[in-house]
């Protein structure tokens, strides 16, 4: 990958790596921490990414370093009070029910409703990115859109 090939990179993957950071950790601050460092690993091996998969590959790297973020703050919240809700531009980001019911999904089953419900990327593109199948992603999508049905209507029936 060319230094021109990550700068186009980083235009179309800066937004989308931030939203998607921050939607699994629940914060800006942290999803902007997690998308520069997931950039830099990124620009640090340039001769060895191949510019066709980079975005797979920047997803992926995403995808862990929020699970590595994430465990380590589930230890620190152990002893922590839990601090209060980010907003982005004064407003919720996600509505709190949403949010839990969300939270309720496994970490791929979260990946695939974002992109899909949040990024509205096609079937074809997130089966790409994750590399599946698109019948798969359908799958998975409509399965975890069923569970969110399923949350929200016992949260609202409480």
């Amino acid at each position: 990958m060319t230094e021109t090939e990550f700068e186009d990179a980083f235009a179309t993957l800066g937004a989308s790596l931030l939203r998607y950071c921050a939607f699994r950790t629940g914060s800006h601050a942290d999803g902007e921490d997690l998308a520069e460092e997931t950039l830099a690993r990124l620009f640090a091996r340039l001769d060895r990414v191949d510019c066709t998969i980079c975005d797979r590959w920047a997803f992926r790297v995403a995808h862990n370093l929020c699970t590595d973020h994430l465990r380590r703050a589930r230890r620190r919240v152990l002893v922590a009070d839990v601090p209060e809700r980010e907003t982005r531009d004064g407003r919720a980001w996600l509505d709190p029910d949403v949010e839990q019911a969300l939270r309720k999904l496994s970490a791929s089953d979260q990946r695939v409703v974002f992109l899909r419900a949040i990024e509205d990327l096609p079937f074809d593109r997130i089966a790409e990115l994750d590399g599946r199948k698109t019948a798969t992603v359908r799958m998975r999508y409509h399965r975890a859109m069923k569970t969110l049905r399923q949350g929200l209507t016992e949260a609202s029936a409480q």
